[in-house]
């Protein structure tokens, strides 16, 4: 089975790297690991050191309040991606790391040479990266290894594969972000424990976060309405929606931010967008879209708005709508949120709608009525206690030690 794994990814790779001879993507995720190197200063013997390894942006995100948590300890922080959108965008955030680094492809020779280096005291991943090689190297180096922030389903690929499942059960705790989840991992025989959504308490933080952005200061005395993380499929609804309406300041985050993909948005309104990498102190009152062309900061943006709509919900899978709600805006998605407890929850509530047409949010929209301190308590309610996490992660560390 190793031997098919370890040729699977090869494969992987090789076809991946041929792809990004034209794919903009794919070329952006090698050349950020060429660019970024593993940094040559390691530790130093005896030196208390955790990884935290975040597949990408949103993963980091959850992490932030444990990296603090333990570098106030005392402890060193060795950050790792995947994603090189996630590397670009912590890499900037030197409060959250002692080192940074991609992890190595899940060669068994790649990842042995890593641990060595590194000689982590506990590896917390945060979500769900099964990468079998790694994941056995720090069994075999008796690294403890912490899941957090795991939502699978019982017919998740990895429960089909008994060297994996082997694996898995090795892990010192697996903590879920869903009750469903823990149920089906405790059926099966896993160390378990629900602890709830990590997101909440990062989306509370960030909006105690001191941040200002210049241009958003002088816009014309209207509702805002933000658009986070949007698709193609998204846009298909709301182009059409903006450019009739004359109530509303609009701001648009698109989840890629190539230029093609900004450049093509931006003509969908003529002269009537301007991108925030164009401002130069315009008049916003000759403006009614404002297209963000950077990431990491809609999470920040939020305050700026009074209505969010959130992307992803027509095919690729609903973002985040947590952090919207967090500054108290009722949220508006696509008709693919089933999967999503948060978005069914405030569905309920009555502080988000799904739409599935342009017309929808012109309905939805005439009557909006959500009050922002509804929204805030929903959020506040679900923040999972972190203390038992923070317990079982000194007990490893203790054990290492």
């Amino acid at each position: 089975m190793i031997r098919f794994y370890s040729l699977g990814l090869w494969v992987y790779l090789t076809v991946l790297r041929t792809v990004a001879l034209w794919h903009p993507k794919a070329k952006a995720f090698f050349k950020s690991r060429r660019l970024n190197k593993t940094p040559e200063k390691s530790p130093k013997i005896g030196e208390n050191l955790i990884q935290f390894h975040c597949a990408s942006l949103g993963e980091f995100e959850l992490a932030k309040k444990y990296i603090l948590h333990y570098r106030s300890k005392g402890f060193r922080i060795l950050l790792t991606f995947y994603s090189h959108s996630g590397f670009n965008v912590a890499k900037e955030e030197p409060d959250y790391y002692d080192f940074i680094t991609y992890l190595p492809f899940d060669f068994k020779s790649q990842v042995n040479a890593f641990l060595k280096k590194w000689n982590p005291v506990a590896v917390i991943i945060i979500s769900y990266e099964f990468w079998f090689n790694f994941l056995n190297a720090c069994s075999l180096h008796q690294v403890p290894v912490i899941f957090m922030a795991v939502k699978l389903k019982s017919n998740h690929y990895n429960f089909r594969i008994a060297a994996f499942n082997s694996i898995l059960k090795n892990s010192t705790a697996i903590f879920t972000k869903d009750e469903s989840t823990n149920t089906i991992l405790q059926e099966k025989g896993f160390n378990s424990r629900f602890l709830g959504d990590p997101r909440y308490t990062q989306a509370i933080l960030n909006t105690k976060k001191e941040y200002t952005q210049r241009m958003f200061e002088t816009i014309p005395k209207k509702e805002v309405i933000i658009y986070g993380s949007t698709w193609s499929d998204d846009h298909k609804i709301i182009v059409p929606f903006i450019n009739r309406d004359d109530q509303y300041v609009h701001i648009i985050a698109p989840h890629e931010v190539y230029d093609k993909n900004i450049d093509s948005l931006k003509k969908s309104f003529g002269d009537l967008a301007i991108k925030l990498s164009e401002f130069d102190n315009q008049d916003l009152s000759l403006y009614k879209v404002i297209i963000i062309d950077r990431i990491g900061i809609l999470k920040y943006l939020y305050r700026y708005a009074d209505i969010a709509y959130i992307g992803g919900g027509f095919r690729t899978g609903l973002h985040n709508i947590i952090e919207a709600q967090a500054y108290g805006l009722g949220t508006l998605f696509g008709p693919n949120y089933q999967s999503y407890p948060e978005a069914k929850k405030s569905i309920l509530l009555d502080i988000s709608f799904s739409v599935k047409s342009s017309s929808d949010l012109d309905i939805i929209l005439k009557d909006f009525d959500v009050h922002k301190e509804k929204v805030i308590e929903f959020v506040k309610s679900q923040m999972p206690n972190s203390e038992f996490l923070n317990q079982t992660i000194d007990k490893a560390i203790h054990a290492k030690t």
